[in-house]
């Protein structure tokens, strides 16, 4: 069984997964901009040398989005990953589809695919725990979070 906790930041990160990266892009684009850094990381000119504190609190702007970036990137590889393990034409990968990209209900899918809510909460589960375990190869979930569960 999954912990809810980690059930529900998978479950929140399926549902905002095509506009995870534009959002992470976009922090990084933005914290560059506002550090007067372009796209290409050269500098817009006009510094001194002297590191000041508006220069460091940029700086850390900027790493903290590419973190993000980078974290943003490992989460959409979990996702393709699940998604050749579950494609579209199986059960469980249609199911995580209709649920995360095209927002249906479950009772929704039980009409559409002839199956009861059971059999649907399944194949999430089923969705979900190989995200789950993926994202903590990748070392986006502390698999201790699977063991020690307070849910």
């Amino acid at each position: 069984m999954i912990p809810e906790s980690v059930y529900q930041t998978i479950t929140r990160k399926l549902r905002g997964r095509d506009r995870m990266k534009e959002r992470a892009e976009t922090r990084l684009m933005k914290a560059r901009m506002k550090a007067g850094i372009s796209s290409t990381g050269n500098d817009s000119g006009g510094a001194s040398g002297h590191i000041s504190d508006r220069t460091g609190q940029a700086a850390v702007a900027i790493v903290t989005a590419e973190r993000q970036l980078q974290r943003v990137m490992k989460w959409l590889k979990v996702f393709e990953t699940v998604d050749a393990i579950y494609p579209p034409d199986s059960n469980e990968g249609r199911a995580a589809d209709l649920i995360f990209r095209k927002n249906k209900s479950q009772q929704d899918i039980c009409r559409m695919m002839g199956c009861t809510r059971s059999t649907v909460r399944r194949w999430l589960d089923s969705y979900i725990f190989r995200c789950a375990l993926i994202a903590i190869a990748e070392g986006l979930i502390d698999k201790r979070e699977l063991t020690h569960s307070n849910d």
